[in-house]
């Protein structure tokens, strides 16, 4: 029981695939918080042109 419990330790044959899940998570997620920026900005763009065009 102790060597089959050894050898499911000592493997790390998932290891890489677990390491880029984790890597691709903070990327997405870093990406989502980018956009939210990206998009709160523009609305403030399209405000300020908005504001700017009703008065011409």
């Amino acid at each position: 029981m102790f060597r089959l419990f050894q050898g499911f330790v000592d493997d790390e044959a998932g290891t890489t695939s677990i390491e880029y899940a984790l890597i691709g998570t903070l990327v997405g997620v870093a990406c989502i918080a980018a956009f939210q920026q990206f998009a709160s900005a523009t609305g403030v763009l399209f405000a300020v042109i908005t504001g700017i065009t009703t008065y011409l």
